[in-house]
């Protein structure tokens, strides 16, 4: 782990990460700069109730937190009450990841509201649940410009040869090596329209990492159907579609 001192708060954080990931702890590092030097005691009062610690430590979650029994490295997961969205008699598990990281931590940052609901549902965590929070992942600023997209299915999958993105390799531009904020935004500016999937067959939660920074480049995102959609501030704005259908979704948007 590494960590970053501002004001009197510790940010600590993986020491290696994916693009999206790194972004969106820089983002939320942004945000803390902005507010913990001029007012750390009431931000740290109004938060958690932790003015008087010598150390607020603030955690970030990056994984998805909905995911199928028996799905990849899932092990000691509980089972939560979110019914999985293509199998009624079966609830996701609340798949924790850092468990004993994130407990000592005294707020958990969430870029997936669907991840803080399907924990605080279960009841099984009460203790992190009270201090998990949403940042929505608004990480490049909005270019809705009227710049030629040349690009007209684009997919970002950093492996394209796993089975389940293999389907796309013929239809759409993959890009795989785009690894700073200025490449990511000018390759959306190019973009008429992302198709997101998930990973596995398993892992549910929504890749808001992925979705909202698109969507905020002007480009039109079709996305895989995910459990919870509803609860995404910005579920309106995105064309869901089954996998089985995605592609013929994209293709005729």
């Amino acid at each position: 782990m590494q960590q970053e001192v501002i004001g009197n708060s510790e940010i600590i954080y993986p020491d290696q990460c994916e693009t999206y990931v790194a972004d969106y702890r820089g983002y939320v590092l942004s945000l803390l700069r902005q507010v913990i030097p001029s007012s750390s005691s009431v931000f740290l009062e109004c938060l958690a109730g932790a003015a008087n610690k010598h150390v607020f430590r603030i955690g970030i979650n990056y994984e998805h937190v909905l995911v199928r029994p028996g799905g990849r490295d899932s092990y000691n997961s509980v089972s939560g009450i979110i019914r999985v969205i293509d199998d009624r008699s079966t609830c996701y598990l609340v798949r924790v990841v850092n468990l004993h990281y994130l407990s000592a931590c005294d707020i958990v940052i969430d870029y997936s509201i669907p991840n803080i609901f399907n924990m605080q549902s279960s009841r099984k965590f009460p203790d992190l649940s009270k201090k998990h929070v949403y940042i929505a992942p608004c990480l490049y600023p909005i270019v809705w410009g009227q710049q030629e997209r040349t690009i007209d299915l684009l997919t970002t999958f950093l492996n394209p040869d796993l089975p389940r993105r293999k389907h796309f390799s013929e239809s759409c531009v993959n890009i795989s090596d785009c690894f700073s904020a200025d490449k990511i935004c000018a390759l959306y500016q190019k973009t008429k329209i992302l198709i997101n999937i998930h990973q596995t067959n398993d892992h549910h939660t929504v890749e808001e990492l992925r979705i909202l920074p698109a969507l905020r480049n002007g480009v039109l995102v079709v996305c895989e159907d995910s459990p919870l959609r509803d609860m995404v501030p910005y579920h309106s704005m995105i064309i869901w579609a089954s996998y089985d259908t995605i592609l013929e979704t994209a293709k005729q948007t």
